[in-house]
């Protein structure tokens, strides 16, 4: 997905659509560390999109402290 596209597209998400997508981004990213892949964009692209909502990356770094807490052993 091009980026500007994916952008306009999390841009019409509500809240709680955002947080699931940017959950599975989080993941996603994580999984493919190390590989130029389409999530890494993407999730910097909900990052933005979190902090344009908040003000700030609070919201964001509850969603990582999640998604950290679900997949650590």
């Amino acid at each position: 997905m091009i980026a500007e596209q994916y952008k306009e597209e999390i841009s019409k998400m509500g809240n709680e659509e955002l947080k699931v997508e940017t959950k599975e981004k989080i993941w996603s990213s994580a999984y493919w560390n190390g590989v130029n892949h389409e999530s890494h964009s993407q999730l910097d692209a909900c990052y933005a999109e979190w902090v344009k909502r908040d003000g700030n990356y609070s919201t964001y770094a509850k969603l990582f402290q999640e998604v950290r807490e679900e997949f650590s052993y």
